[in-house]
């Protein structure tokens, strides 16, 4: 091959990140309007990368990459019992990981203005506990000695020592 037949982002040097449909599908979910969720789920991204700051990505060091954005969904999880789930096999849309929060828990309620808007029915302080327990489960899928498969305990003695307990302890949601 002649150096002519090189590509200049080749010769640059330049790494091409595969494809992430992961920070698109994040911000189409904020910005529709017409989804009653966008607002909540715009706010549930911003702690997301908060946690992801200040309790997962803390140190970086070269054996452990920054751990990935997963898409938050609302959807009906068909068990009242569930708050919220972790995807660790592909969904319908191939994508690898996303975290969902069951819609039976959130309510209707209304702005000062008279807008209408959904609401964990817990309180913000629960929302928080609820996507920082499903972000130990996507950093143990990502970085994990022993991720989950079919069949294991999900909440087995590696999720356990991750520090979510004293997280929770501590009772801060920022």
């Amino acid at each position: 091959m002649k150096d002519r037949d090189i590509p200049d982002i080749a010769k640059r040097g330049e790494l091409v990140d595969p494809a992430n449909p992961y920070p698109e599908i994040r911000k189409h979910a904020e910005k529709n309007r017409e989804w009653d969720y966008s607002e909540e789920v715009a706010w549930l991204n911003r702690k997301f990368d908060q946690f992801k700051e200040r309790l997962f990505d803390g140190v970086l060091t070269p054996d452990r990459s920054p751990l990935p954005i997963a898409p938050i969904a609302v959807e009906n999880l068909r068990n009242m019992r569930v708050l919220a789930a972790y995807n660790v096999v592909p969904d319908e849309y191939g994508l690898n990981y996303k975290i969902t929060l069951n819609e039976q828990h959130f309510t209707d309620e209304q702005t000062e203005n008279g807008e209408k808007i959904k609401v964990w029915r817990f309180g913000r302080y629960a929302q928080c506990e609820t996507l920082l327990h499903e972000m130990v489960h996507h950093e143990q899928q990502v970085r994990g000695k022993d991720p989950y498969k079919p069949g294991k305990v999900t909440h087995n003695k590696e999720w356990l020592l991750s520090g979510f307990k004293e997280v929770v302890k501590e009772g801060t949601c920022w």
